[in-house]
């Protein structure tokens, strides 16, 4: 609410001033809001301060913020992280093997910490030859990767359907007989024995993506063999239908996260397919206050490269600037053994 008031000093009346305020009552009936002054014969002043106000009551209102309540990474990362910063929690320093969640100086005598993602079975092997190693695969790439040597070892090709990320840990357990799709096209172009075809599906796939991959398959090799289903991971999907739903509800979208890490950039084209208009916000020095203007719902999304804590200071920020209502929305998909 914003209004106009003349005060005056009783007896002076040459003090007068015109002073504009825009308010709101928080849930407590407390009054919240700025004001700001300037002399009636003073056009230029009082231009300013009214462009001033009205700039922030523009800005304050009554909002919702959705949070992305998929977590920034899968299970099977999280699962990693913990069991690295529990060793190194206890003393022990890590030297990583094939990326992860390495951090300070590496030395060569170090225990080998193996990441979600997994490594290439030359590096395993060498790795548990020297007999001190924390192995964090994720237990869904661990039993793709078994897939991909079983079904080789009896004489498969190994379709691996794969997202747009590298797959080498994948591709190296029998590099002689994958061959990797990620488009229809990709499909198009392969030639092999119609009687002699495997398929496992890469992590970080979107599970939809992933069928319609293989419908394709099965149409042209119809005597398909793969995984078993309970295997394929939906952690991408759930975050890709999170995004997008979160981004489809709000007026602005806000990415957390080192600007140009990948995941940032992959968050931010989710929610960029949207009609809001998305800002990536490493710090609150990154967030502009004039991006709220006239908005009334914002998505916040978080990358696992943000900041801890940078969430909760920015809602923190935001919560001065209106009455506001947190509002968390995910998609979680779970899997369920037959009986």
């Amino acid at each position: 609410m914003t209004e106009r008031f003349l005060p005056t000093c009783p007896g002076d009346e040459d003090a007068a001033a015109v002073a504009i305020t825009v308010s709101y009552l928080d849930t407590d009936g407390h009054a919240v809001g700025l004001a700001a002054a300037a002399g009636p014969g003073d056009p230029d002043a009082l231009r300013a301060v009214e462009d001033v106000i009205g700039e922030w009551a523009a800005m304050l209102r009554t909002r919702r913020v959705f949070q992305a309540a998929t977590p920034a990474a899968c299970s099977g990362v999280r699962r990693a992280q913990a069991m690295f910063e529990h060793e190194t929690a206890a003393g022990r320093p890590l030297r990583v093997s094939g990326g992860g969640f390495g951090r300070g100086e590496q030395r060569q005598g170090d225990p080998i910490f193996i990441p979600a993602q997994g490594v290439e079975p030359a590096v395993r092997a060498a790795a548990f030859a020297r007999g001190d190693v924390v192995d964090a695969t994720c237990p869904l790439v661990g039993a793709v990767q078994v897939d991909v040597r079983r079904f080789a070892a009896r004489g498969d090709v190994v379709v691996v359907v794969a997202g747009p990320g590298a797959l080498p840990a994948l591709v190296q357990q029998a590099p002689d007989a994958v061959r990797v799709v990620r488009r229809l096209d990709d499909v198009d172009a392969l030639n092999l024995d119609e009687d002699r075809v495997s398929f496992v599906i890469g992590g970080g796939v979107v599970a939809e993506n992933a069928a319609k991959l293989l419908a394709a398959l099965r149409t042209k090799y119809p005597r398909l063999r793969g995984q078993h289903p309970d295997g394929i991971c939906y952690a991408t999907s759930d975050q890709l239908e999170t995004v997008q739903g979160v981004a489809k509800a709000s007026d602005l979208v806000l990415v957390l996260g080192k600007k140009g890490a990948p995941g940032v950039r992959y968050l931010t084209g989710l929610a960029a397919q949207q009609s809001a208009p998305v800002h990536q916000v490493a710090g609150l020095e990154d967030f502009e206050p004039t991006w709220l203007a006239w908005t009334s719902t914002i998505g916040i999304v978080v990358d696992l490269s943000a900041k801890p804590q940078l969430e909760v200071e920015l809602i923190r920020a935001l919560s001065g600037m209106g009455p506001l209502s947190l509002v968390r929305r995910g998609v979680t998909t779970e899997t369920a053994k037959v009986p």
